[in-house]
């Protein structure tokens, strides 16, 4: 079940209507719902949290990582060990050439609070770790310091690249995201 399906029926369990969900998210009507729902409308990462909270469930749940619609509420943070988080998250910031500033203006937190994570001061929020994981696709586990791999393997398309690369072969593919690392490389 991908993205879209996994949206629809959360909302049919929760007995919402497409012009409840719409209104939660802050659209206009639930024609857009509807479009989202059929997959007529991608849906940028960054919106998949508040589909989540919506939702009531979890980024992981609707990226179909779990099928647990209430993982992150069984998840303490006495779980995530502070020393590797750190270690791994500082590893994700310098393969993506994050700074404290660019990785807290995307997670909408300060730099300081990002910083803290990275020397081990703080651990964040469970939401905060499945946010990270759908961004650089890491397994949400491997963050809070467990020995599984680092990456999910997911056939789902969840980014624009990967809807658009759905045809091309492997090879293909990561040619495209060795164009998009270089892309990213450039940014200043």
């Amino acid at each position: 079940m991908g993205l879209y399906e996994r949206i629809k029926n959360r909302r049919e369990e929760l007995k919402m209507t497409q012009e409840e969900l719409a209104t939660k998210m802050g659209y206009k009507s639930r024609s857009t719902i509807a479009k989202i729902e059929s997959g007529a409308n991608d849906i940028p990462q960054s919106k998949i949290k508040d589909f989540a909270e919506a939702l009531q469930t979890t980024p992981s749940y609707l990226m179909g990582w779990t099928d647990d619609t209430g993982f992150a509420s069984e998840i303490t943070k006495k779980q995530i060990n502070k020393t590797i988080f750190s270690q791994r998250l500082k590893e994700i910031m310098e393969e993506n050439n994050e700074t404290t500033y660019t990785l807290g203006d995307s997670l909408h937190l300060s730099a300081a609070t990002i910083s803290r994570y990275t020397i081990g001061e703080m651990v964040p929020k469970i939401t905060t770790i499945e946010i990270l994981s759908l961004k650089y696709n890491l397994n949400p586990a491997w963050l809070m310091g467990y020995d599984v791999p680092k990456h999910i393997k997911t056939d789902k398309p969840n980014t624009l690249a990967a809807h658009a690369t759905k045809d091309l072969t492997e090879e293909e593919q990561e040619k495209v995201i060795e164009y998009i690392k270089f892309l990213k490389s450039q940014r200043k």
